[in-house]
């Protein structure tokens, strides 16, 4: 498991870029997409397709969605505890 300060880390890099995510979203659950993007956007979306919301994420300018995964990621780290 990655330390939550490498992971802090991480995602503040400016090397990420918003391409990178989008590819790395088409592996992920719907179920973690839909509550990605009802995170970020505070909009409900559990009727949307996996495509749907992939097409919604990346439409998201970069700096909300990398602020939205980081969000998502801390959230999970503090239950996991």
């Amino acid at each position: 498991m990655i330390p939550h300060k490498g992971l802090q880390a991480f995602m503040d890099s400016p090397k990420i870029r918003p391409e990178e995510l989008t590819k790395a979203m088409c592996v992920l659950p719907k179920n973690v997409l839909t509550q990605l993007l009802e995170s970020i956007t505070g909009k409900p979306a559990g009727n949307q397709t996996q495509e749907q919301l992939i097409r919604g994420l990346s439409s998201l300018k970069p700096h909300l969605l990398i602020e939205g995964i980081k969000t998502c990621l801390l959230k999970s780290l503090q239950t996991c505890r």
